[in-house]
């Protein structure tokens, strides 16, 4: 299976020099998630991140991609796929490009929609987490099982929210190309513990 290791949305201790451990390690993409900064201040963050890796890199704004041509993919959030005037210019600019691009489901319906539009779609909340604990917010795993087995979408698959690694196995029996992770990383414990965890368990 594929990992993608979400940064932590707060600072870190030494998060650079993890990041780029976590890398080395094996994980397919590091996520840059730090709501709180605009593009500006993550291109500060960026710029620290050794060239050679940023194609396993995906950010959140198309102006980090049009200055790093090279970043592995642009994660587009949902506001933007839907009212954005200018979303059909950057897909195409992207489409054209070797970058991925991914999108998150939150219902079947918005997987129905995305799938082959995308390069992956992150599908969440799966389980119970810090920030998105509500029993009825989250997809039906046997809802989840049927829809891959009915369909085998082109678009690569994640599962987020609430991953451990004693759930890696039961997420590729339901169909999941891959998983994605933040909490379980930065919440406890050594960071890079937590992310050898997972690697291994995706292997």
């Amino acid at each position: 299976m594929k990992t993608i290791i979400y940064t932590s949305p707060e600072n870190a201790v030494n998060e650079i020099d993890i990041w780029h451990q976590a890398l080395d390690m094996g994980i397919d993409y590091l996520r840059l998630y730090k709501p709180k900064l605009d593009w500006k201040q993550k291109d500060i963050l960026l710029a620290q991140i050794n060239e050679k890796l940023h194609q396993k890199i995906i950010v959140d704004e198309y102006e980090l991609w049009d200055k790093y041509p090279t970043l592995g993919g642009v994660h587009f959030f949902e506001g933007l796929i839907k009212y954005s005037r200018f979303y059909p210019v950057f897909k195409e600019i992207i489409d054209s490009s070797p970058t991925i691009t991914s999108a998150s489901c939150h219902t079947i319906g918005q997987a129905k929609k995305y799938r082959n539009k995308f390069s992956f779609l992150m599908f969440s909340p799966i389980f119970d987490n810090n920030s998105k604990n509500k029993t009825s917010d989250k997809l039906k795993l046997e809802e989840l099982k049927e829809y891959f087995s009915v369909k085998k979408s082109k678009s690569i698959t994640f599962a987020l929210g609430g991953v451990t690694p004693d759930k890696i196995e039961r997420l590729k029996d339901i169909g999941f190309d891959g998983v994605a992770t933040m909490g379980y990383v930065w919440k406890k414990g050594d960071p890079l513990d937590n992310i050898k965890r997972i690697v291994e368990k995706c292997r």
